[in-house]
């Protein structure tokens, strides 16, 4: 990965969300199959995602996908819908296996950060990337 691009990248920001086989499942059956869709989370954690944000989607640990957050919008006075687009399939398949693969030294601090959220495993957690 070029310099640019991880500034870029880091611009941007990066986000991870887990969902369960089941919710991923319910994804998939819906018009778009998983491609868009939108997920409501309490303030707190939705607050992590920003708009144009890349956001790695990783189920029950299993499978990732990657997408992009497209919208964050309050829904009711305690949780906030999160729209993802452009969502599709990434190799490799996990988490781990991704970061094994990072070799570039500027995005040494987001691997630490994310092999430390990699270990919680709650469904439906944000959780922001630096």
């Amino acid at each position: 990965m070029e310099e640019l691009e991880v500034r870029q990248l880091q611009a941007a920001g990066l986000i991870l969300v887990r969902v369960d086989q089941k919710t991923w499942k319910a994804l998939e059956d819906t018009k778009r199959h998983g491609a868009r869709f939108t997920l409501n989370y309490r303030h707190s954690a939705a607050r992590l995602a920003k708009a144009r944000s890349l956001a790695l989607i990783e189920i029950d640990g299993l499978y990732l996908r990657i997408g992009i957050v497209r919208s964050r919008q309050a829904i009711s006075s305690l949780d906030t819908r999160v729209a993802f687009d452009f969502v599709d399939e990434i190799e490799p398949g996990s988490l781990a296996q991704l970061l094994r693969n990072v070799e570039t030294p500027t995005l040494r601090k987001s691997v630490v950060q994310l092999r430390a959220v990699g270990h919680v495993r709650q469904a439906g957690v944000i959780s922001q990337m630096a």
